[in-house]
């Protein structure tokens, strides 16, 4: 009955069983040995996890939150060595890591990129002041929002600190509103 499916939905949906809005292999360039290594990526509510395989076995590998980054791109220099030209970069900035990543193929390459946007135009600290404009409401009731957090807080960490970009964002993730 249509009772039954609507309660299955719900049920669903409450236990965080959503599959990936996007998934698949990728090569993924190493940050300190710059070899490919193949990986299985998922992207799922504005966080990229990528995997040792698509079993899935272990936690993910990393998860990088993506209101933090800065751009996402096709690669209009192909980096040396990469294994296929279909190549885009995932980049944290100022003086952060670079995510190198090459796809089996131009459309497959096109994909990734265009969901990757989405969420970077959506929550990037780039586009804070708009945003701030757009939410004045929300701000004056900071537990709906993320703006009483500075998002200068990400240039004066350091490097290191910052590498893994879910950690940077735990604070933030946890007032997220979604």
């Amino acid at each position: 009955s249509p009772h039954m499916s609507r309660a299955r939905t719900l049920t669903a949906s409450s236990l965080d069983v959503k599959p990936a809005e996007l998934e698949g292999y990728l090569l993924k360039r190493g940050g300190f040995v710059k070899n490919w290594k193949n990986r299985w990526f998922e992207v799922k509510a504005g966080i990229v996890r990528y995997y040792y395989n698509e079993e899935k076995k272990t936690k993910p590998i990393k998860s990088l939150y993506l209101g933090a980054a800065t751009s996402c791109e096709v690669c209009s220099d192909t980096p040396s060595n990469a294994p296929s030209p279909y190549c885009f970069a995932l980049k944290y900035a100022p003086h952060k890591r670079t995510y190198y990543c090459c796809a089996s193929s131009k459309e497959e390459m096109h994909v990734w990129v265009a969901r990757i946007q989405q969420y970077i135009q959506m929550d990037s600290p780039k586009n804070s002041k708009e945003w701030a404009k757009k939410h004045a409401k929300a701000i004056d009731h900071p537990q709906s929002s993320l703006a009483n957090e500075s998002d200068d807080r990400l240039d004066e960490e350091s490097e290191e600190a910052s590498d893994d970009v879910f950690q940077t964002h735990k604070m933030r993730l946890s007032v997220s509103p979604w």
